[in-house]
């Protein structure tokens, strides 16, 4: 699926935001370019589509967080999910891989509201088939608490257009082959992440 339409799509979709938000952070900071650097742990419970096969789960990860302009951000977020799959009737553990720009609208402030977008990859653990790697665009919204100077609590409500694979099936719901198709279903996650600013 990594070489359907839909990831270019998203990519170039990632890739445009950066540069707008960059421009428009830029604008209203009215300074030059910071060289903060963040990065964090983070806990997430994930709240899969009822037609993914997965019931929902917990995931944690690690996250680093460059701030190109005051307020703006591109971030690497790697997660773990571990999750039960009802098809398989097992645990599966699936590897996340998320680029994403976040602005935080009142960054020197205690409290501060976020948002972001990005693009995200999921994959299988224990495949190694390319194709069994699905993508994501994600859509965030949050806020930061700055505990100290240097330490930042972050909360974020992420939404993540997921893509997955359909059996095909007719018109009396009885599979067709062998074939698959691409389908995409929206998945929530609620975060919690610490992050540390050299």
């Amino acid at each position: 699926m990594c070489s359907s339409p839909w990831t270019r799509f998203a990519l170039a979709l990632g890739v445009g935001v950066w540069i707008g938000v960059g421009a428009a952070s830029s604008v209203l900071a009215g300074s030059e370019p910071t060289q903060r650097f963040d990065l964090g742990l983070v806990a997430s419970r994930v709240d899969f589509a009822r037609e993914n096969r997965f019931d929902d789960a917990n995931a944690i990860g690690i996250r680093a967080l460059a701030e190109l302009h005051p307020g703006w951000y591109l971030g690497l977020q790697i997660d773990r999910i571990s999750a039960r799959d009802r098809e398989l009737d097992r645990w599966q553990s699936v590897a996340v891989a998320s680029i994403q720009s976040r602005v935080v609208l009142r960054p020197l402030d205690r409290w501060s509201p976020l948002f972001g977008v990005g693009v995200s990859f999921m994959g299988f653990e224990d495949s190694d088939r390319f194709d069994a790697v699905a993508e994501g665009l994600d859509l965030t919204v949050g806020a930061q608490w700055r505990i100290r100077p240097r330490w930042s609590l972050r909360g974020e409500f992420l939404s993540r257009m997921q893509s997955f694979n359909l059996v095909k099936i007719d018109a009396q719901g009885r599979p067709v082959g062998r074939g698959e198709e691409t389908g995409y279903r929206w998945s929530r996650l609620v975060q919690v992440g610490l992050d540390y600013a050299f």
